[in-house]
């Protein structure tokens, strides 16, 4: 487990995720994704790894895509 210290002090430098399981937001390349599953703290460190899908301009969902976070 992570030490809330630890946690602190990364956030202090990086500053703190503004990704959140069920948040719409616009991907790097321009897209919206709509935020399915993630987390931007591991059980034993930084993980920022998550799961999306693109939001189509119709409101339909495009396939599963995973990566890291970028915001």
């Amino acid at each position: 487990m992570v030490e809330e210290w630890v946690k602190e002090i990364v956030d202090d430098v990086l500053g703190p995720s503004k990704m959140a399981v069920g948040q719409t937001l616009t991907h790097p390349d321009g897209r919206m994704v709509y935020i399915l599953s993630g987390q931007y703290w591991g059980e034993n460190g930084l993980s920022n790894f998550w799961s999306w899908q693109e939001v189509k301009p119709d409101g339909s969902l495009g396939p599963k895509e995973s990566g890291y976070g970028w915001c």
